[in-house]
């Protein structure tokens, strides 16, 4: 069949002008010249020209232009084809019939007819079926109508949806009219319902809703919840584009047993800083009660809560963090929920840093103070904390000088502490020493403190009446290490086995400093890196007496990439002589003569199985200090299980011991169920309990779930956790969300790590 095509040319608008029509019939040729019809496409198409191929076309003067079979029409980037195609008159306007389909960069279209506005630049489609290219909605339409020149798609009796093409989407919305801003990445609809498994379950008189993940002002998702201490939880979220580098998201938020919530989240970002302010603010809380000394009060009061955290660059080579929070009254996080807090939380840090960091140098400048619920001690507050450390000095292979120094200042709002000015500097002098199959390091460095403190008569605080108190002691620590290694058969496999002896001597002078105050000291655990450190309490109010020497010895199993496969470390302390620290652990510890047996345990069983072990094991009284277990079964991030046990004697006059389960799993494509156990074996309790399922297609989620944990009074007359109560906090969550109304997450993670005891990933996972 004869082939023949015609060229429109256009000028600016992206439709045909009337006055610049020009027809062209393809001229039988030969084979060796003759064009393909691609190419003669490619060679007279252009952003401002129009070109239509039909088998056959009529075109006069004065009179309209008709083009049939097989119809193409060609501008840019743009196509249709149709059965048949008619150019009017006056070449204002176009129509084609019978098999229509529209191709373009924004959309694909198929449909009955086709009427075109060349003047207006506007294409309509009659009883269409769309696919939006760059995105993943299509739907249906009853009039889809292109504007060219505002860039936008315009539906009429349309449905929208993003699940993959089928004759019953499991959802989709419905609306009288629906507008696509291709250029914005957004949509509008009017008078919509949305339809889950063809089931009307809203109607919506507008809806503004994203094309993708950009980002743009409406409102987000609700959460819906129930809670025996909220009841009904409804939280609605409007999200404010206020600029590219800045926004802003409100959260209305109702709980039928407490009231209205006001919640913002405010995030900006330049060149220079960036930072995040939260705010939460409650006018009158129903179920609100304070406690006082009569009792249990409801209180009127106004419960509000806030963070915020600023970072930015300032003067060239300093940094600033600011890291700010208040609380209004001690339950409220265990009430009402902030952030990712734990309603367990006792103590909160806020501080106000200036750092500097250089080649040879670096100074902190910390403005600290800390939140803290309940019937706890307020900790010393630094106003500021200056530190200093010099690293310049290390000319010489194998030699370093370092020279670290610290100013600061305590107060405390808390009756009979005394307020105090701290100056320390440390001058340290490292030599080391590296080859294949051992190490030596040595050091030596002399603390000088000195305290300028409130003194105490009879343990009463002399307030304004103030002593200094001067403490200078060297330091002495000498640490060596073998690298033994042999090849082994294991269980059939090549592998490679170290072992690792390990010793250090420590020597540290008896210095009396029971007259100097504890601003910022606690005794630490003896973990097997812990028996290595140089000194045994954080910070340097208590710098511990020492003549002892820790052996220890870590073995490890590497395969022929070098991974390690399992590692197992055991130390102790062997003290030769007694300490006289004020610190009765560790002067009790002392006197027997080692510190407890430290031992770490790794274990890559199977590459889906792992094992933790870690002990602390008082050899002289045969007791067990402390001891963690873990058994992970790790498929993948799909599949996971895991297993563990802790305990700890004597933490505030408590023995604690719990068990803990936690799984993921999925089940098939879609469904994952999920899980997470914890039991206080000391108090026979459930510390917490969570279960649920989790659905995920290509189109939407759902997440349901259970969850019944240990209610927290801290701000009751005795805040201490360790006391049983048959008092919970229980409920359900429903969380439902339609993916391609703006960026959906998988909520998988989020789930594991929530609650009070988050998920923990096995070691060898972190290599």
């Amino acid at each position: 069949m004869t082939r023949f095509f015609a060229v429109l040319l256009v000028f600016t608008t992206t439709w045909v002008n009337a006055a610049e029509l020009q027809c062209h019939s393809a001229a039988p040729t030969n084979s060796a010249t003759q064009l393909s019809a691609n190419e003669q496409e490619q060679n007279l198409s252009s952003a401002n020209s129009l070109v239509i191929l039909s088998d056959k076309t009529e075109v006069g003067v004065n009179s309209p232009a008709r083009f049939t079979g097989q119809v193409s029409i060609i501008q840019g980037p743009n196509q249709i084809k149709a059965d048949s195609a008619r150019i009017s008159k006056d070449r204002n306007s176009m129509t084609a019939a019978g098999g229509i389909e529209f191709v373009s960069q924004h959309a694909t279209v198929y449909s009955d007819s086709l009427v075109a506005d060349m003047q207006n630049s506007t294409l309509s489609l009659n009883k269409s079926n769309y696919q939006l290219d760059n995105f993943a909605g299509h739907g249906k339409a009853g009039v889809f109508r292109i504007d060219q020149q505002n860039k936008k798609l315009e539906l009429e009796d349309a449905t929208y949806t993003n699940c993959p093409p089928h004759n019953a989407p499991d959802w989709q919305l419905k609306s009288e009219k629906i507008s696509l801003s291709v250029e914005d990445e957004w949509g509008e609809a009017w008078h919509s319902r949305i339809e889950v498994f063809e089931v009307p379950v809203i109607y919506l008189p507008y809806l503004s809703f994203p094309l993708s993940d950009k980002r743009k002002s409406g409102w987000l998702y609700p959460s819906i919840g129930t809670s025996s201490q909220r009841g009904v939880d409804v939280t609605t979220p409007y999200y404010w584009n206020i600029a590219p580098n800045m926004d802003l998201t409100l959260k209305p938020r109702v709980m039928t047993s407490r009231g209205l919530q006001l919640g913002s989240e405010f995030r900006y970002l330049q060149q220079d800083f960036s930072g995040e302010l939260n705010i939460e603010i409650m006018s009158q809380d129903k179920d609100f009660y304070e406690f006082s000394e009569q009792g249990e009060v409801r209180s009127n009061d106004e419960r509000y809560a806030m963070s915020w955290r600023h970072q930015a660059q300032v003067f060239d080579d300093w940094q600033t963090d600011v890291d700010l929070i208040f609380i209004s009254d001690d339950s409220y996080v265990s009430d009402l929920g902030f952030e990712d807090l734990s309603g367990v939380d006792t103590h909160l840090e806020r501080h106000v840093a200036l750092s500097h960091f250089d080649e040879n140098w670096q100074m902190d400048i910390t403005v600290r103070d800390f939140e803290v619920f309940g019937q706890h001690a307020r900790p010393y507050r630094t106003l500021p904390e200056v530190e200093f450390l010099y690293t310049g000095l290390s000319q010489y292979t194998g030699w370093s000088f370092e020279l670290p120094a610290q100013f600061a200042w305590f107060q405390s709002d808390e009756a009979g502490l005394a307020e105090a000015i701290r100056t320390h500097i440390e001058p340290k002098l490292s030599w080391s020493h590296f080859e294949p199959a051992w190490e030596l390091q040595a050091q030596a460095s002399l603390p000088a403190t000195h305290y300028f403190q409130e003194s105490y008569i009879d343990g009463e605080l002399q307030e304004g009446d103030y002593q200094q108190i001067s403490r200078v002691l060297p330091r002495f620590r000498l640490n060596g290490r073998l690298i033994l290694e042999r090849p082994i058969d294991w269980f059939g496999k090549d592998m490679k086995q170290t072992l690792e002896p390990r010793a250090q001597y420590l020597y540290v002078p008896h210095r009396e400093q029971s007259n100097i105050g504890l601003y910022d000291t606690a005794l630490l655990q003896d973990d097997f890196l812990g028996l290595f450190r140089e000194n045994r309490f954080s910070g340097i109010d208590r710098i511990s007496e020492a003549n002892q020497l820790t052996l220890g010895v870590t073995t490890r199993l590497l395969n022929d990439e070098h991974r390690e496969k399992l590692r197992l470390s055991v130390g102790q302390i062997i003290y030769l002589s007694e300490a006289e620290s004020d610190f009765v652990d560790f002067q009790q510890t002392t006197i027997q003569g080692k510190s407890a047996l430290a031992a770490e345990l790794d274990f890559d069983i199977r590459k889906t199985w792992f094992l933790h072990y870690g002990l602390q094991f008082d050899t002289q009284n045969g007791d067990t200090r402390k001891s963690q277990v873990t058994v992970d079964y790790r498929r993948d991030d799909n599949h996971l299980m895991q297993v563990s046990h802790r305990f700890v004697r004597d933490i505030s006059g408590n023995d604690i011991q719990q068990m803990g389960m936690a799984t993921m799993w999925r089940l098939n494509s879609n469904w994952q169920t999920y899980a997470n156990f914890q039991y206080d074996l000391q108090l026979n309790r459930t510390v917490e309990a969570r279960a649920g399922l989790l659905y995920e297609s290509c189109c939407w989620q759902l997440q349901f779930g259970w969850q019944s944990r240990v209610k927290t009074n801290l701000a009751g007359s005795d805040s201490q956790a360790s006391i049983p109560t048959g008092e919970r906090d229980s409920g359900m969550l429903l969380t439902f969300t339609i993916k391609g109304f703006g960026q959906s997450k998988n909520t998988a993670d989020k789930v594991l790590n929530s609650g009070i005891f988050g998920y923990r990933k096995p070691y060898f996972l972190n290599q």
